[in-house]
């Protein structure tokens, strides 16, 4: 798999194509497992990512992203930074 963290590089293709929100299967998805691989514990900000498909995008905050990371909003990190 893939990883965002791995391809600095390709950012700027990514934001020409997607807009500043990340392609959830391109990039949250691919990091969060390779994030995971490592043992990592995980934040996915739900409203600063989004999918085409809006049944894609709930299955994966609610039923997938859960048993790997903490799904939060972006006012809940904000207000989580000391």
């Amino acid at each position: 798999m893939s990883s965002a963290r791995k391809q600095p590089g390709l950012s700027w293709l990514h934001k020409y194509r997607y807009g500043n929100k990340p392609k959830l299967l391109g990039v949250v998805l691919s990091t969060l497992r390779h994030a995971a691989d490592m043992d990592y514990r995980a934040v996915v900000v739900a409203d600063g990512c989004s999918d085409k498909d809006p049944e894609v995008q709930r299955v994966l905050m609610e039923k997938i992203f859960p048993f790997q990371a903490r799904v939060a909003m972006v006012e809940e990190c904000i207000g989580a930074i000391p």
